[in-house]
């Protein structure tokens, strides 16, 4: 017998799906509850924790590539969401494993939180209380990174990234470490990355 040493083990009580629905919809709660990126390789799809996404370093004077002819654009865009936009509390309902199998509920609040949003999440998955608040919890502080939208764009020589990736440079003095959501490829070829 061999091991998988990049198998996601997952443990898994109980998952409750109404009706047909989309593959992509029927997994989004487990890659939501588990923190599992999936990224599509050829004819298969990759599915790994978010922590391990693979990392790619990239040299800084790369990050403004351009068509030649092209303006040359800003290195790297920064688009920060409001504060306004942020829940201050993330509710996530779930079966409960303690009281019988039935349905149950866990927050995480901000306690300075200038917004008064609350975000609900439905996971028809069985969990133990102490998981669905530490689930809950991790969502609530997603959002403050996740709502940082980052551009920029590289030449075709880093074709190889991958939405689902992790790209890190150093850019006026600071280090950056970031999710690769989106690639598109534009005019000469040039890497549009988000």
């Amino acid at each position: 017998d061999s091991e998988d040493d990049d198998a996601l083990a997952l443990v898994l009580r109980g998952y409750s799906i109404k009706g047909l629905q989309a593959t992509a919809t029927a997994l989004q709660p487990l890659l939501m509850t588990y923190d599992v990126l999936a990224q599509q390789v050829d004819l298969e799809t990759r599915f790994f924790l978010r922590k391990d996404s693979t990392v790619h370093p990239v040299d800084p004077l790369h990050l403004s590539a351009h068509a030649p002819g092209a303006n040359v654009p800003r290195k790297f865009l920064l688009d920060r969401g409001s504060e306004m936009d942020l829940p201050s509390e993330v509710n996530v309902a779930y079966v409960d494993v303690e009281l019988d199998y039935q349905p149950a509920s866990e927050r995480a609040q901000r306690i300075n939180a200038v917004s008064r949003e609350v975000s609900s999440v439905n996971l028809p998955l069985v969990l133990y209380s102490d998981e669905a608040r530490h689930i809950a919890g991790r969502m609530l502080w997603a959002t403050i990174p996740n709502s940082t939208k980052a551009t920029f764009h590289l030449p075709l020589s880093y074709g190889y990234i991958r939405e689902g990736d992790t790209v890190t440079f150093t850019w006026s003095g600071e280090d950056w470490r970031i999710l690769v959501v989106r690639v598109d490829r534009g005019v000469g070829f040039i890497l549009e990355l988000e």
